[in-house]
This record gives C-alpha cells, sequence and structure tokens, in this order.
C-alpha cells in the first residue's frame, strides 16, 4: 500500500502503489518537479553566464604622460610633470591622484591640449589582474588658456567580462612605456590601438576652469578622484551558476508542489475523486489509550 495524502489530523488516504489513482498521483507530482525545471529554462538568464561586483580598485600613476599642445604656430610635445599619489584613509590603496604640468609657452597661441597618462589598475577581491591602461583627453581652449585646472574621476570601462581566478593576471606590461610606443606609433594610432583594448581606462572629467591669459608659462592642475566602489563584470565559474540556477529553480518548485499537491490532489482525494482508502492514527490512539 502507498501512502498517497496526508491530511490534517493524520487522516491517510491509502491505496495500492500501482493502481489507477496511485499512477494519476505520480504523473501530477512528477509535473510539480519537471514544470519549474521548464519555467526557469525558458526565462532569461537562467544559467548565469556574467555577473558582476563591488570593490576599490588600487590605482597609481606610472609617471609616464605626454602632453601635446595645438597652437597656432603647429604642434608642441611636453614632457615633465609632476605626480602625486594620496591615500586618505592608509589602507594602502590609492584614493587621489593629483598631476601638474608646467609648459614654457606662449598661453595665448594655445588652441587645444591632448592629455595622454598611464596607470597601474590593480583588483584582488574576485578578480586577480594588475593591468596597465591609458587614458587621453582633449581639452579644447580657442581663447588660449594661461591655467587649466580640471576635477574628475577615473572610471574602468569593459567590454568583455572578466574571467573568475585566483591566478594573478598581469596585463599589458610587455608593450613598451609610452614614449616608445609613441615613436613607433603616430599619436592617432596610439589612440585608436588603446581603443581597441577590451579593458579601458577613462579620466572622466567633471569639472574643468580655463583661464586665459598671457605670458610664457602654461600650468595643467589635474586632480583624479578614485571611486571607491567601481564596478567589475565578470564570468562566473560553475559552483556559483549552479548555485543561482538552484535558487531559481526552488523559487518555483515549493509553490508549484503546494498547487498540484495541496489543492489539486488534497481536493481529489478529499472529494473522491479517485478511490483511495481512508485510514486515521487518531482512533488507533484512542484504542491503545
Amino acid at each position: 500500500m502507498a501512502v498517497l495524502f496526508t491530511e490534517y489530523f493524520s487522516k491517510q488516504y491509502v491505496t495500492k502503489w500501482n493502481s489507477i489513482s496511485a499512477v494519476i498521483c505520480y504523473f501530477f507530482m512528477a509535473i510539480a518537479f519537471i514544470l519549474p525545471l521548464i519555467l526557469v529554462t525558458r526565462t532569461h538568464n537562467f544559467w548565469v553566464s556574467r555577473l558582476s561586483y563591488y570593490e576599490q580598485p588600487n590605482v597609481n600613476h606610472l609617471n609616464e604622460a605626454l602632453i601635446v599642445f595645438q597652437t597656432t604656430q603647429g604642434i608642441v610635445l611636453i614632457l615633465t610633470f609632476q605626480i602625486q599619489n594620496y591615500d586618505n584613509n592608509d589602507d594602502g590603496i590609492t584614493d587621489r591622484i593629483k598631476a601638474k604640468f608646467t609648459a614654457m609657452i606662449d598661453p595665448s597661441i594655445i588652441r587645444s591640449i591632448v592629455l595622454i597618462q598611464q596607470f597601474s589598475y590593480e583588483i584582488s577581491t574576485k578578480v586577480e589582474a594588475d593591468i596597465k591602461l591609458t587614458t587621453y583627453n582633449l581639452i579644447q581652449s580657442p581663447f588660449g588658456a594661461n591655467r587649466i585646472e580640471a576635477l574628475g574621476t577615473i572610471e574602468l570601462i569593459q567590454r568583455n567580462t572578466f574571467a573568475l581566478g585566483s591566478l594573478k593576471r598581469v596585463i599589458n606590461y610587455d608593450s613598451d612605456d609610452l614614449y616608445t610606443q609613441l615613436q613607433d606609433k603616430s599619436i592617432l594610432e596610439f589612440l585608436d590601438y588603446v581603443n581597441q583594448q577590451n579593458t579601458t581606462l577613462e579620466y572622466r572629467i567633471e569639472n574643468i576652469h580655463t583661464i586665459p591669459g598671457t605670458g610664457n608659462i602654461v600650468e595643467i592642475d589635474l586632480d583624479m578622484r578614485i571611486p571607491s566602489l567601481q564596478q567589475l563584470v565578470y564570468v562566473p565559474g560553475v559552483l556559483e551558476s549552479l548555485k543561482i540556477a538552484w535558487i531559481q529553480y526552488l523559487a518555483l518548485l515549493i509553490p508549484c508542489i503546494w498547487v498540484i499537491y495541496q489543492l489539486i490532489l488534497g481536493f481529489a482525494f478529499k472529494n473522491r475523486v479517485l478511490a483511495t482508502q481512508t485510514k486515521s492514527n487518531i482512533q488507533l490512539l484512542s484504542k491503545i489509550r
């Protein structure tokens, strides 16, 4: 005999395991397990292929920078600068980078400025990676510029997800330094090469103050903030994908079992739609007492 349904107060509905009522009950219970699986596999993102998390990256200036001044008399390259890294909360991670560039140029002839800088971008929470990345900015100054003050944030841009793993990956450090690369490529070719990389870095200028003037000195002050929470997209491991898939399956399985077992089969047994024998342990307990 097989117990097909148990009601409150120890009331049971039993029948032979190979009877028609038992077969119908098996069929509905199979639907209760298969239906949620079909629903979750047909929905979007059942098997997760990408996830994201937040981490404060460790960003440091590599002391490699190039400033290109477009003037009314041609192009002028400046290679001297000062870099300062600030760790405001003493946690070993840089929170702010300040760069100061000084050029001996007539400010009135400047029309635009190209800033090219290289950074070390390191992450270590879920993905171990140390990436050498380049930023570039174009600043327009149609009336010249004696002093430029810019405030912005360094942001990572991902075109592809990072692979999850504890093995630290060192990327782009095998290439030559900035000056050697610019000897082999023009500035436009170099910027095109940077844009084609899967991971790029952007110095997003939020506030800029340009002061026109005369003289023979141009000063550029850059204040670069590093976000305390940078969103990073990665490929989850097999166990993590299985965990998320299992949670989605259980979220549909539990209500589906309750509806089919308690409502549908319970209604069929209580109203004698399916032929069964009724047993109650209450009578047995009363005899024992």
